[in-house]
């Protein structure tokens, strides 16, 4: 997976919930994590990279099942539409981690 804060939430809640699941001896079953990273390239422009992650069914490593990344051909209209996701994605998980 990525070395990014988004993905290191993601694990954080994978852990958790395998805690929580391990002491009320629950079966946690087959975790999926994700990763979003948007970069601001101007005021209006952005660009962004998502992908989901699935545990290996032997558990020995985990693998990307979805993602993308923006169009390279978007269209001005998607980069700003870009430029408002990303802050959206900042103000959740900030929200997230402190509150």
């Amino acid at each position: 997976m990525p070395k990014s804060g988004y993905a290191a939430n993601s694990q954080a809640k994978v852990c958790a919930h395998a805690v929580v699941s391990s002491l009320n001896d629950v079966a946690t079953g087959i975790p999926s994590y994700v990763n979003t990273c948007y970069s601001l390239v101007a005021p209006d422009y952005a660009i962004s990279v998502a992908a989901v992650y699935r545990l290996a069914d032997d558990k020995s490593k985990i693998n990307k099942v979805s993602g993308g990344l923006t169009p390279v051909d978007a269209t001005d209209e998607a980069r700003r539409r870009e430029v408002q996701y990303a802050y959206s994605w900042y103000d959740n998980i900030v929200a997230d981690m402190f509150a």
